[in-house]
Order: C-alpha cells, then structure tokens, then sequence
C-alpha cells in the first residue's frame, strides 16, 4: 500500500516538472523571436503623396474664383457703376444657398438720367484646353439662362484665361445669349476678347457691355 502510494506521489512530482520544464522552454522560445529594442534604429517615413480634401479642393478653387471676381469688380469705374450684388460660393455638408445658382455679379449703370442693370457671371481658367475652354457645366449654363429669364436681367460671362486670376492674360466678354455649349473655342472666343488693362464699358445706347 506504502509502495503505490509513494509511486503516486513521484508521478505527480515528475508530472510538475515535466510542467515547469516545459513553460521555461515556451518562454525562451517566445523570447528567441522577440526584437532586440536597442538595436532598432528609427527609419524615416517615405513622403506619401497625399491627396487633397474636398473641401481644400472647394477652398482652392474658390479663392482663384473670388481673385478674379475681384479683378473684375476693379475694372468698372466707380464714377458709373456701383456694385448690386456681388454673391459668395459657400457649403457646408454638401449644403449650398440658392443664389450660389445665379450669376456672381449685379453691376448697376448710371450716367445722367441712363439706368440700366446687368449680370456678370466670372470664369478663370489657368490655360487653353483642346484649343478652347470648358467654361461651365451645362445645368449651370440652364441657371444662368433661367436667372436671366426671372429676373429681366442680361447676363455677360466674363472669362480670363492664362496668366493668373488677378493678372489674366486673355480677358473675353461675352453675352450669355451666344454660348449654348460648355466648351468654347478659341475662333468663338476672339470677336469677344477685352483688352484686360482696359475698363469695362457699357453702351447706353445698345443697351450691352462691349468688349
């Protein structure tokens, strides 16, 4: 009886030692495949080339918009024109106000008893594409003519292009009753091209602003 139970008792003590041996073993494994800390060395992060938001998109554009938007606003003369309406693109959340559908400008005309109100509606673009332009998305164009249609108003599109948004290169004045597409050509765009370092004049008599 003394026998197998001290028989017991052995089995049990090489069954913990057999245990203990074997988690030491688990850990110097488990350590083998650690890194050495101090060996590391920082390596620099490669530049990534990360691609702008939607809303630095907006802003970017935005702010080449209201440059030349400024430019123009600068060449009518304050003696004759005074400035109705000069109209921001803002959003928030995807969320845009109705008048960002109309056209930038409203200029008012006044000399003597002549009195005439006009809309201006300004595009920049950094060069020619294809010989040409795309001025504008074909709904904005509908807006633009629906707008003109409300409110009695002619719309002129006021285009500069190359140089830079407060120092165009090219400058065209065109009415928006001639433009039907989105692109435009150069041969389209020449009978309306504005010397840029002249100001803006608009014919009484005609009832339009001349190039």
């Amino acid at each position: 009886m003394h026998n197998r139970t001290a028989m017991g008792y052995t089995l049990i003590l090489i069954g913990v030692v057999c245990t203990i041996v074997g988690i030491v073993i688990i850990k110097k494994a488990n350590t083998a495949h650690l890194p050495d800390f101090d060996s590391i060395r920082e390596v620099p992060s490669s530049p990534t080339n990360s691609s702008k938001s939607k809303d630095e998109i907006f802003e970017e554009n935005k702010k080449k918009g209201d440059d030349f938007e400024a430019f123009v606003v600068k060449s009518f003369p304050k003696k004759y024109y005074q400035l109705q309406e000069w109209r921001g693109d803002k959003y928030v959340d995807g969320n845009y106000p109705v008048s960002s559908h109309f056209p930038d400008l409203e200029v008012n005309f006044k000399l003597n008893d002549h009195k005439d109100t006009f809309a201006i509606e300004c595009k920049w673009r950094s060069r020619f594409y294809k010989d040409g332009i795309k001025w504008a998305e074909g709904y904005q164009i509908e807006n633009y003519k629906k707008y003109s249609v409300a409110t009695k108003l002619p719309v002129y599109v006021v285009i500069g292009v190359d140089g830079t948004p407060s120092k165009p290169k090219h400058m065209y004045v065109i009415p928006l009753s001639k433009l039907s597409n989105s692109f435009i050509s150069k041969d389209e765009l020449n009978p309306y091209e504005k010397d840029v370092k002249a100001d803006f004049y608009w014919s009484y008599k005609e009832k339009k602003l001349l190039p």
